[in-house]
């Protein structure tokens, strides 16, 4: 009986193991050639610089390769804190150190943590955090959809995580910059960022120095105490001013210096094609813009306005993945009232097909999809607002409308998206689908529900005097 016992117990229990093992994408041999290539250029770049290369770094690549997820994630959260905070030193030792190093006894080893031999490290663990967190027909989906579209030798500014390191890890040779150039627009301002570029690029394009982020910076600043005195410091900014000097902070601050430094890039490097994918707005680049598959071409001159045939290639375009994707084009004669009702029906209903059923599933998916789609609306919003000529005002709204939907549609939890819909709706006063666009987010997404007070308030505000 007690035999039969553990039988029985040794069944549930293999049942529950399997049950609970979460299914997800073996290593590819791609990602695993990427994943040792980032590591012996981590090692490479930390040597270069006479910094120690830490066993865990190894230990690190190590649970990468043998795929163990969990390792990984808790060893690379350990190298973070590493990273972000460099070791306390008693005073008294401090002194000790200081005095030996300037007679020469003494040679600090700098922590390879805070080099540029972090770069390759970040991009190996979140190209294996993509491949364990998307489904992998809608990774590779991504990833395709964005290579396609971009010329050998140009250059690419990659914003969000897979965005920039999925596409990292599917490059030929990510170090010499085939088939193209990756880089972020969002550690510019990093100065072991820009240099982690130089070692690889500086051959080949033009990597701005030390000093062109110093004048990056001064730029800024200069600009931010102009706007802290009028009152118009853009979200997420701030400057100080005490003690005699100026100190700025806010993730806006630090895109509008790697603003500076993207333009000193796009500038330096004339022949050169350019394209973004956006996470933060560049403002400079928005007269630059043009739709371009998934992401933007960034024109080499400002266009005053899109053509006819940009707009319908990019109708086209969107219309034909959310079709791949969610089984629906949505097409510019869509009402609002509509799309919330596609919305409620589809990721409602648990009987969807099989094919729209694993979208809905992939949570990075939806993010990704739909705001790649927010950016493209967004930049409709831009034009919209800076047209002088009525017609092309509602042109260019019309997009934004389509666009817009179309996003939501494809992820109605981004709260972002949702954010800026609502806003973009309040703002031309339709308040009365910006109120259906927070109810249905709302129930997508309980974090949404407190959209609909910030509607009541701005139609207050409307109907004031």
């Amino acid at each position: 009986m007690r035999d039969a016992g553990r039988t029985i117990l040794a069944l549930l229990l293999a049942v529950v193991l399997m049950g609970c093992g979460e299914k997800h994408n073996a290593l590819s041999h791609e990602l695993t050639s990427f994943v040792k290539s980032k590591q012996v250029q981590a090692k490479a770049l930390a040597s270069a610089q006479g910094a120690k290369w830490p066993a865990s770094a190894d230990k690190l690549f190590g649970a990468i390769l043998a795929d163990k997820h969990s390792a990984a994630t808790n060893l690379f959260a350990q190298l973070e804190r590493e990273h972000s905070n460099s070791p306390v030193v008693p005073a008294g030792i401090q002194w000790v150190k200081d005095r030996l190093e300037k007679i020469g006894w003494y040679t600090p080893s700098p922590n390879a943590f805070q080099t540029e031999a972090w770069q390759p490290l970040i991009e190996a663990y979140w190209a294996y955090q993509n491949n364990r967190t998307w489904q992998r027909p809608h990774l590779e989906m991504a990833v395709h959809e964005i290579v396609n579209v971009i010329p050998s030798n140009s250059v690419y500014f990659g914003g969000t995580d897979p965005g920039r390191f999925a596409i990292t890890a599917a490059m030929q040779s990510h170090q010499d910059g085939r088939p193209f150039f990756v880089l972020t627009q969002n550690a510019l301002a990093d100065g072991t960022y820009l240099a982690y570029l130089s070692s690889m690029f500086s051959n080949s394009i033009y990597v701005p120095t030390t000093t062109d982020s110093q004048k990056a910076f001064e730029t800024y600043l200069v600009e931010a105490q102009k706007r802290a005195a009028a009152g118009t410091l853009k979200k997420a900014e701030s400057v100080a001013v005490g003690g005699g000097s100026v100190s700025v902070s806010g993730i806006g601050a630090v895109m509008e210096i790697n603003a500076l430094i993207a333009r000193v890039i796009f500038d330096r490097n004339p022949q050169r094609e350019f394209y973004l994918e956006q996470s933060w707005a560049l403002t400079w680049t928005y007269p630059h813009l043009v739709p371009h598959g998934p992401i933007f071409k960034i024109n080499r001159e400002p266009l005053d306005r899109l053509t006819d045939s940009m707009l319908q290639d990019d109708r086209a375009y969107w219309s034909n993945q959310c079709v791949r994707l969610i089984g629906n084009s949505l097409a510019q004669t869509a009402s609002i009232q509509s799309v919330c009702d596609f919305v409620e029906k589809t990721y409602g209903n648990p009987i969807a097909s099989e094919k729209i059923q694993h979208y809905l599933q992939d949570k990075p998916a939806q993010e990704f999809f739909s705001k790649l789609r927010h950016s493209v609306a967004d930049v409709y919003l831009w034009r919209c607002s800076e047209a002088t000529e009525t017609d092309e005002k509602q042109r260019m709204l019309d997009e934004c409308l389509l666009a817009f939907g179309q996003a939501f549609a494809l992820g109605p939890g981004n709260a972002q998206l949702v954010g800026d819909y609502i806003g973009m709706l309040a703002q031309i006063h339709r308040f009365d689908d910006a109120e259906r666009i927070a109810r249905v987010a709302g129930r997508v997404n309980p974090a949404n529900a407190s959209l609909l007070q910030w509607i009541a308030e701005q139609r207050n505000k409307a109907r004031s005097p």
